[in-house]
């Protein structure tokens, strides 16, 4: 079975990219993201019981120590598409919010944590007649 091989900032490539193995899937539910918050790397997953076969089965967000497997959070109730971006002591994680029946919505909810179990949301971006799907969150 093929190893992970971690490359540091010290790491130069020579004569191309390093090869990439898929050692199988990370969650069985689709979008997630890694991050470190207070030195532990944790993974925010998308959690869809139907695996995206019934649009109107509820959705939400969750974020998994990634040492234990131990959900530490939950979030982002009836949101697909959930990104996540960690800076100092804050972690954000920006989400669609799904319309009825269908996996993308006209709006971007943002949620922000300290400590990863309280969270605090509001709505980012709202264009009504949009639709919008994935997304991804950076420092600009």
């Amino acid at each position: 079975m093929p190893q992970e091989i971690f490359h540091d900032r010290t790491f130069v490539m020579k004569k191309g990219f390093p090869k990439v193995t898929k050692l199988g899937a990370v969650s069985p539910n689709g979008e997630s993201s890694l991050f470190v918050f207070n030195g532990r790397v944790y993974r925010m997953e998308l959690v869809d019981p139907s695996k995206g076969l019934d649009k109107s089965h509820p959705k939400h967000t969750i974020i998994r120590d990634r040492e234990t497997g131990e959900i530490v959070s939950r979030l982002a109730e009836g949101c697909y598409y959930p990104s996540a971006y960690q800076e100092g002591d804050t972690v954000y994680v920006i989400a669609t919010k799904s319309r009825p029946g269908r996996f993308a919505g006209d709006r971007y909810r943002i949620y922000e944590s300290r400590d990863l179990v309280h969270w605090k949301d509001r709505e980012l971006i709202s264009r009504p007649g949009w639709l919008f799907f994935n997304s991804s969150l950076t420092k600009g």
